[in-house]
């Protein structure tokens, strides 16, 4: 049993290794480092979309941005439509680009007066960088 664990992580290490040295890790861009605090990031698929929250020091505001990569330049970030005086966290992008999904505390029909707990939520998107 020992040494099917020892094989099993020396190739884990081994893979990861190896996709390691396929892929360079780059940074993002510096537009990120007017936020001071970035959470929840996703990407699309082709890497031309990238969603994030972003949040006030105490974490009372939280709101989703996005950027788009277009001619090997990124976007300034810009707040997504949908989002208000509410809170806004976890973007999560659907594979085909089509949907995108986050957790709000904004109301819904069985919101009652008082604290409200965070939902989720997905807007429908016409094509990859659309909504």
């Amino acid at each position: 049993m020992k040494l099917l664990k020892y094989i099993v992580t020396l190739f884990i290490v081994a893979s990861t290794s190896l996709v390691a040295q396929e892929h360079a890790v780059s940074l993002l861009d510096s537009k990120l480092n007017q936020f001071f605090n970035i959470r929840d990031f996703c990407m699309s698929e082709n890497g031309q979309e990238a969603f994030f929250s972003i949040q006030s020091p105490d974490g009372k505001i939280s709101q989703i941005v996005s950027m788009i990569h277009e001619n090997d330049e990124w976007s300034v970030p810009e707040l997504m439509f949908f989002c208000d005086e509410y809170s806004y966290l976890e973007p999560f992008l659907t594979c085909d680009g089509k949907r995108l999904f986050f957790v709000s505390d904004m109301p819904n029909s069985s919101s009652k007066e008082g604290k409200r707990n965070f939902d989720i939520w997905y807007i429908e998107r016409n094509a990859p960088g659309t909504v």
